[in-house]
């Protein structure tokens, strides 16, 4: 540590700093303080509400695919979570007998199973039934259940 006061004043700046980035942070922010990556209080509060949501709901807690994958059988549970990956890694994974296979049921892969939904060529359409040069497409009930008000401007 340094005996000069200049540099304990700039050293303790920096320390205010980093304690109020962490203590203000969002759910997203993290906070390098000597090369360890800290997180804001928010995003520690959030990673582990996740982790112990899917817990309560019966499955296995997983920040990443690759930690799900690397667990390899799982002894009595059948189903796990990842919570902390990429979009397409994050939902519920379920043990086939052999691996760890993602839910078809997941909302991330059903919302985007819905095709191309500028045209009515036979893809789901999302809210309600539609009907254009004599094709029908059905409404899909996954977007009914989590769209509760549209608004085209």
């Amino acid at each position: 540590m340094s005996n000069n006061f200049v540099q304990l004043m700039t050293d303790f700046q920096k320390n205010i700093q980093a304690l109020n980035d962490i203590l203000m942070g969002d759910e997203f922010d993290s906070v390098s303080i000597d090369g360890v990556l800290k997180p804001s209080i928010s995003k520690d509060v959030k990673d582990k509400m996740d982790s112990f949501n899917a817990l309560v709901q019966g499955r296995r807690p997983f920040a990443t695919l690759s930690e799900l994958n690397a667990s390899g059988v799982p002894s009595a549970e059948g189903l796990a979570e990842v919570w902390a990956d990429t979009i397409e890694n994050n939902g519920v994974y379920g043990w086939n007998g052999s691996n760890w296979q993602k839910s078809t049921n997941d909302p991330v892969s059903k919302i985007k199973s819905l095709g191309r939904l500028e045209r009515n060529s036979g893809a789901g359409y999302p809210l309600k039934k539609m009907v254009r040069n004599g094709i029908e497409s059905a409404a899909h009930d996954l977007m009914n259940e989590f769209v509760l008000d549209v608004k085209v401007i």
